[in-house]
């Protein structure tokens, strides 16, 4: 089964922001270690960090919406109202 999904983003210290992010945009997704790694910060490495994980297909929208959060292209200024 996981072989039906792709890999585009790894984090040592987990968040929820690109797996949000992604789900508003129509894109399923989950997380998988994190607990593990927020469990033992240690042990990030070996099992290579929180995975968030993406339908194959969907892989490449994914990386790209991944790319502009981390470019803070959805940042919220200081004169925008929330």
């Amino acid at each position: 089964m996981l072989s039906a999904f792709r890999r585009p983003s790894v984090r040592k210290n987990p968040t929820l922001a690109p797996l949000t992010r992604l789900e508003s945009d129509g894109i399923p997704s989950f997380v998988i270690d994190d607990n593990i790694v927020r469990m033992n910060s240690l042990w990030s490495v070996a099992v290579g960090g929180a995975r968030l994980l993406v339908p194959q297909p969907l892989a490449a929208e994914a990386r790209e919406i991944i790319g502009l959060l981390r470019s803070g292209r959805f940042a919220i200024g200081e004169d925008e109202v929330v």
